[in-house]
């Protein structure tokens, strides 16, 4: 009887967990007071190197005015010295089942020390995942449904003092879809157990709300760059997971001019895998090395193209321009400099025109 006790409170956990209706939810957050002026009244926990904080948001948080709408959120400040380490940010679904479930999706800002927006983002390979069954029993109330990202830091990053974990209006409107599969519990006597059943699918709607993991992680997240120079006009760099890099170097084992490295290596060696790849600088004044780090980090998995000519391409416009370029400069290079555009809105290619909108340079 003991056992069937148990089992039944367990299979209890995985089949609901006591959480809030979503429209009672989202009330309460538009009916939300604002805290504060400015960023700078905020409460900032300390956080160092190897801490981990699990954490709630709820219609009892502090709510604050953001440039990207009304947030509950939650404020960290982070170490200036240990680098480098990552910021690791579990965000777990909730809701009585997951037909009903719902998820904060968090954006981050980073602060200097007066309290001024450095980065303004979301987290580097944001993904739902599984939870592993501690976090399941402990975080999630058995719905075991997790996003998970980071953001990196390294000496770069000196002038970042702090962290705010919040989400945006426009996040508010996303959805996730996810497929599941429905079980049957069988009760027998001395035995409870589940039996699959059929396959279903939900709409998992964005929450201003949100049960929350953070830790500060030593050392370089565990995803790798791939690097394609395939073409002479352009090379293309994408981040991706680390989970996903066994199926990647499958498929490029026999292809040249590809390469996979290491988050870290790419981090550290920028010189030799983004410097290097510009025949002629074009646009020195653009910081075009530390835009394509950082564009690379905050859009896993999309192609980012740095151009011959230390240019960026992110559309199919840009790298056929790139292209066109490159072979009016092999052909004759003193006819392409006399010719060549130097009004950079009438240049896909120009950094600025890319950086503004992604980066906010």
């Amino acid at each position: 009887m003991l056992i069937r006790t148990i089992l039944v409170f367990l299979l209890g956990l995985f089949l609901s967990a006591c959480s809030m209706p979503y429209t009672d939810v989202m009330k309460k957050y538009q009916d939300a007071p604002i805290c504060c002026n400015s960023m700078n009244q905020f409460k900032f926990v300390a956080l160092k190197v190897g801490d981990s904080k699990s954490f709630k948001l709820t219609e009892e948080t502090e709510a604050f005015s953001f440039d990207t709408g009304k947030s509950y959120f939650k404020a960290f400040e982070i170490p200036q010295t240990s680098y480098p380490y990552h910021f690791l940010i579990k965000s777990y679904m909730l809701g009585d089942h997951i037909r009903n479930a719902y998820i904060f999706v968090p954006y981050v800002l980073t602060l200097d020390e007066k309290y001024q927006i450095i980065q303004s983002t979301l987290p580097s390979n944001m993904l739902l995942r599984k939870s592993g069954f501690t976090e399941t029993m402990k975080e999630t109330g058995g719905l075991g449904r997790k996003l998970e990202g980071y953001i990196q830091f390294t000496m770069n990053n000196k002038n970042e003092r702090y962290i705010v974990i919040l989400t945006t209006k426009s996040l508010l409107q996303e959805k996730l879809f996810k497929t599941y599969r429905t079980f049957v519990p069988i009760v027998l006597p001395g035995l409870v157990t589940l039996l699959p059943g059929r396959e279903d699918s939900a709409i998992i709607p964005s929450s201003p709300i949100g049960h929350l993991n953070v830790s500060l992680v030593p050392g370089f997240a565990k995803d790798f760059v791939i690097i394609d120079h395939t073409e002479k006009a352009f090379t293309v760099f994408a981040m991706i997971p680390e989970d996903s890099i066994d199926k990647v170097k499958e498929i490029i084992k026999d292809k040249k001019g590809v390469d996979v490295v290491s988050l870290e290596e790419f981090t550290q060696n920028c010189d030799k895998y983004i410097k290097a790849r510009i025949v002629k600088d074009e646009y020195p004044d653009s910081r075009a090395q530390t835009g394509i780090m950082q564009l690379v980090l905050k859009f896993p998995g999309t192609p980012i193209g740095l151009t011959w000519n230390g240019g960026i391409a992110i559309t199919y416009n840009d790298y056929q321009h790139a292209k066109r370029i490159y072979g009016e400069h092999q052909a004759d290079p003193a006819s392409y400099e006399r010719s060549r555009s130097r009004d950079s809105r009438a240049d896909p290619i120009n950094p600025k025109v890319h950086f503004g909108p992604l980066l906010g340079w």
